[in-house]
């Protein structure tokens, strides 16, 4: 059937010369199959990470919607995207925005399925850090001691290439600055002048990543 609604059908006998000409009618309704559309967003997130997005359409009798078009929303970018041969689709979102991020995912039907349509959020986060300091002790007076440590996010990555500030005895020093390798590990060398104990502080002023 192509048309949806009330199909009317007529059957006609035409007589002959033994029978009289009749006819009948009735009717049959077509209806439009519901959809059933699936979203997933992976959550947390760290901020300039992607959220993986994930989901599955169907009709109503499970039967998969293979190249079928959907419009995905995030916040408010709009994305085209489709269905794969066995209904799936994935989009890789990046996580720009700090916080609760709303996904709506819609299909808008066709000539024989009905629209639908599916809500999710996924969580920005941004990331913590952890920071160490070590200083070779002890030292003789106007000599050098090593000034080393190392920078990591939560989960033990490491945070490289940004800046660290190093101050000894009080932050009201001028601030000696180095930069984390690619291990996230730092060293200065540090010419002694305070006989004594010397109070070592490293401070990482965080970015646009990492608090």
């Amino acid at each position: 059937t192509g048309v949806v609604g009330t199909n009317n059908v007529t059957a006609v006998f035409e007589g002959n010369e033994q029978y009289n000409a009749i006819n009948d009618s009735t009717t049959f309704e077509v209806y439009m199959l519901d959809t059933v559309i699936t979203v997933e967003a992976e959550s947390p997130v760290k901020l300039g990470n992607n959220s993986t997005i994930v989901g599955t359409l169907t009709d109503e009798a499970g039967e998969i919607l293979p190249n079928a078009p959907i419009v995905i929303t995030v916040n408010d970018d709009v994305i085209d995207s489709v269905t794969d041969k066995d209904g799936n689709y994935v989009i890789e979102y990046p996580g720009e925005v700090i916080g609760i991020n709303n996904v709506t995912v819609v299909f808008e039907g066709n000539q024989t399925h009905n629209p639908s349509e599916a809500n999710t959020t996924f969580e920005v986060i941004n990331p913590k850090d952890y920071i160490t300091v070590e200083a070779e002790s002890p030292v003789l007076v106007t000599e050098n001691t090593t000034i080393t440590g190392y920078l990591t996010d939560l989960d033990g990555d490491p945070i490289a290439f940004v800046d660290v500030l190093v101050y000894v005895n009080g932050n009201d020093t001028e601030a000696i600055v180095t930069t984390t390798d690619e291990d996230g590990f730092y060293t200065i060398n540090y010419t002694t002048g305070v006989v004594g104990t010397n109070n070592v502080t490293a401070v990482f002023e965080g970015n646009e990543i990492y608090a």
